[in-house]
Formats: structure tokens, sequence, C-alpha cells
């Protein structure tokens, strides 16, 4: 069976849509045989998936840019740590944040495994 792991910031009860949609997402895969893990900021996800709550939270869109700069290399670093040490095949990364993907798209390539990056949001005026 292979294992694919979610990182993303929310999953679902949460009312976001992310949330939701990776929800579905996950469903789909383990309905397809895959053995699915999210790692999420979510305190009680739903779903009959393994969840590994991530230390640090989610950054705010509401926080001075300083502020979520730092709150998401913190969790880029999570992200980073959990891929290295991770025996899952396949890693779903979801952005944004930004930082959190970018560092496990490099831990999934130091690792030589496959991953996937799903963009939620575009960033135009970046």
């Amino acid at each position: 069976m292979i294992s694919i792991e979610i990182l993303c910031d929310s999953f679902y009860p949460e009312e976001k849509a992310v949330g939701i949609r990776l929800f579905h997402l996950a469903n789909a895969l383990k309905n397809n045989d895959f053995h699915v893990t999210v790692n999420s900021c979510t305190k009680n996800p739903h779903g009959n998936f393994k969840h590994r709550k991530n230390f640090f939270g989610a950054p705010s869109n509401k926080s001075h840019a300083l502020v979520r700069l730092f709150q998401e290399l913190l969790l880029a670093i999570e992200f980073f740590l959990k891929i290295i040490f991770s025996k899952s095949d396949i890693f779903l990364l979801s952005s944004p944040p930004f930082l959190p993907m970018v560092f496990g798209a490099i831990a999934s390539k130091l690792k030589a495994k496959k991953y996937i990056v799903d963009v939620r949001d575009e960033y135009p005026e970046v």
C-alpha cells in the first residue's frame, strides 16, 4: 500500500476551503487504497486518517508581516523535519503558506521522495 502524507495548515472541520477540499481529497485517496496521514494545525480533524498535529500554529493573515514570516518559518522547519523523519512514499504540500511548502519540497528532494505541490492561491502582487 502506498502511503501519502498531507502537510497543510488546516483541515476539516475548519470552515476554510482548503480544509474541506483536502478532506475530500484524503477520503478519495483512502478509498483508492492509499495509506493517508494528515499533518495540520487542526485540533480535532474529521475522518479516519492518521493525524499528526502540527506543533506550530497556522500563520495568520491578520498578523504583522514580520510576525507572519516568523510563523511561516517555524512551520517550514517543522514540515522539513517531519518529512526528513517520515517513512511515507509521497508528500502532498499545500500552499499557502509558502515557506513550509518550499521547505517541504527541499526535504522531499533530499530524501529522493515524490511530492505534489498543491497551490491554492496565487500571489499576483508579490
